[in-house]
């Protein structure tokens, strides 16, 4: 009885430890087998084969978005002017770190080390200057570079290298979205500037002072004080047009005060 449970749980951990291995295509179409990676060597793109009890297929790296392999999670990437597989070390937003085979060293092993950013910059991890190339390549965050140039971080620290350029450049990405945003919400303000320079209205020069000063602060990123937003509402009453505008302009900007 001992023997059967045994050899039912052997099985069932067979069986799953099997599904995880995985490829998914560029297609997206996700094929669960045996994976076999083979490389391609210094000309030819690398290849897969994925083998289950139907049938064996073969992709080149081209066509593979990403691989599961055991514990191991495979990229394509184009590198030294061909296709490859390379091994996931560290998975970030903007900057990951992968590992690759380097042919130089005549080996199989994924001991090659290349970070890639989102936009699909590339730069080898080398001994050799590594302060001074890796400062230069991070230039799009300051404060990484300088620690970088200035040996407060070293080649040891590449996690933590990699952890504060993500947010570097996570913080940098959510300013310029706000800053877009800001763009658009005083776009708005502009035109309605105009619409109300053209009418008759009483104290129109007050009501054109109130919406500069909404025009500023949009564009500085800061709160329309509720005590502002009803003055000019005030002054709008009966222009139902100016004040859907007005109105428009400041919900969509999400940024007010009391």
């Amino acid at each position: 009885m001992m023997k059967q449970l045994f050899t039912t749980l052997l099985l069932v951990t067979t069986i799953s430890a099997f599904a995880q291995d995985k490829v998914i295509t560029t297609k997206l179409d996700t094929l669960v087998g045996k994976i076999i990676i083979q490389n391609g060597g210094k000309y030819d793109t690398d290849r897969v084969a994925v083998k289950n009890k139907k049938d064996k297929q073969r992709f080149l790296a081209s066509d593979i978005r990403e691989i599961y392999k055991k514990d191991d999670k495979y990229v394509t990437v184009k590198f030294n002017g061909r296709y490859q597989f390379m091994q996931v070390e560290i998975e970030g937003d903007y900057l990951s770190l992968y590992r690759y085979i380097d042919l130089e060293l005549n080996s199989s092993e994924y001991a090659g080390q290349l970070l890639v950013t989102m936009d699909g910059r590339q730069h080898i991890i080398s001994n050799i200057g590594f302060k001074k190339r890796l400062a230069e390549f991070l230039e799009d965050c300051k404060e990484v570079s300088v620690k970088i140039d200035e040996g407060e971080y070293s080649k040891s620290n590449l996690e933590q290298i990699i952890a504060d350029y993500n947010s570097c450049i996570g913080a940098q990405s959510a300013a310029h979205v706000e800053q877009i945003a800001a763009q658009i919400d005083a776009s708005k303000i502009d035109h309605l500037i105009s619409s109300v320079e053209a009418t008759e209205l009483e104290n129109k020069q007050e009501l054109l002072d109130m919406l500069a000063d909404v025009k500023s602060k949009l564009e500085a990123g800061q709160s329309i004080p509720n005590y502002l937003q009803g003055a000019i509402q005030e002054k709008l009453a009966g222009q139902d047009a100016l004040l859907n505008a007005f109105d428009e302009t400041v919900n969509g900007s999400n940024a007010s005060t009391d």
